[in-house]
C-alpha cells in the first residue's frame, strides 16, 4: 500500500476531514489532496508533524507500511497533567505520613494504657 493511502486511511480512522485533519497539523487542505492523490510523496518532515499532534500514530507506519497505524497502549500526557499528577500524590503522601505517624502514636497509648490496666490488677 502506498504511503498516500496510508494518509488517506489514517485521516479516516482519526475520525476527521482532510480539511479538519490538515489544519490540525498546520497544512493548506490542498496540500493534503495533493499527498492523497500521490502527486507529492510523504517525507519525514510530514511524518513529524503529524506525530507531534497525533502522538499515538507509528510514523513507521506511515512512510513504510510498518508496524501498526498507532503505537499500541500509547497514553499520551502533557507535561502539565504529569505535574499536576505529581504535585497530587505528594499532598497524598503527606496526608499518609500524618496519618501513619497518628495511627503509631494511638497504637502506643493503648499500649500504655493496656499496661497500666495489667499492673493495677
Amino acid at each position: 500500500m502506498e504511503s498516500a493511502k496510508r494518509l488517506e486511511i489514517l485521516i479516516s480512522k482519526l475520525g476527521l476531514t482532510k480539511r479538519e485533519f490538515a489544519f490540525r497539523i498546520g497544512k493548506l487542505p490542498q496540500n493534503i489532496n495533493t499527498y492523497i492523490k500521490g502527486g507529492r510523496s510523504i517525507g519525514k518532515n510530514f511524518a513529524s508533524d503529524v506525530k507531534e499532534k497525533f502522538p499515538i500514530v507509528n510514523t513507521d507506519w506511515l512512510l513504510y507500511g510498518n508496524g501498526e497505524m498507532f503505537i499500541p497502549d500509547h497514553v499520551d500526557y502533557s507535561k502539565k497533567e504529569l505535574i499536576n499528577e505529581i504535585n497530587y500524590l505528594k499532598n497524598e503522601l503527606e496526608i499518609l505520613k500524618e496519618k501513619y505517624e497518628q495511627s503509631i502514636n494511638f497504637i502506643k497509648d493503648l499500649q500504655n494504657e493496656a499496661n497500666e490496666f495489667t499492673k493495677n490488677r
